[in-house]
């Protein structure tokens, strides 16, 4: 599970008119878009200035889930770094959370509302992660789970941060 969180989004949308707030967003999430549909990710949900991907699930099973998810993290993170250079007036920074576990995937809801979404503690803990990456100044934080599912580095640089607690998880999570 991954979620991805647009820095300063609150800030940004007071001061600007709907029309660029639009904008915005729509700039936003097709560079979130691209890069996670390019490595296979599926969009469950565009909340505001967020998005929920899941990669792995049932509509794209992904045997390296955990490798595409981090492989799209720092894609986008590219990605925002690129457009900021070129378009400097208004930089767009994202924190982003990715937790691998075990979860729930599938059309719920009631009526003519139902929807394709993830739940379950993974999931949760994916969210929490993206609200720490402000705290410890991070842009992209992984729990100890995605890291061991990644199995060989292959280049990629992981800085421990240790046990975190976060909020509703009832013991420290590995970061």
């Amino acid at each position: 599970a991954m979620f991805v969180d647009l820095r300063g989004f609150t800030t940004m949308s007071r001061r600007s008119t709907p029309a660029r707030v639009v904008e915005v967003l729509t700039e936003y999430y097709a560079l979130v878009e691209r890069d996670c549909e390019r490595e296979g990710g599926v969009i469950t949900q565009f909340l505001g200035d967020g998005v929920v991907v899941v990669f792995g699930g049932p509509l794209q099973p992904l045997a390296d889930h955990a490798r595409a998810a981090v492989r799209a993290a720092i894609a986008l993170q590219r990605a925002l770094t690129r457009r900021n250079a070129a378009a400097p007036r208004e930089p767009l920074e994202a924190g982003i959370g990715i937790c691998t576990g075990d979860m729930i995937a599938g059309n719920v809801g009631t009526g003519g509302r139902v929807t394709y979404t993830i739940v379950g503690d993974a999931v949760n803990q994916a969210a929490r992660l993206q609200v720490m990456t402000r705290d410890l100044a991070a842009s992209i934080l992984v729990t100890e789970s995605t890291r061991l599912a990644l199995g060989a580095d292959d280049g990629l640089v992981l800085c421990p941060l240790g046990p975190v607690p976060l909020k509703g998880i009832t013991e420290p999570v590995e970061i």
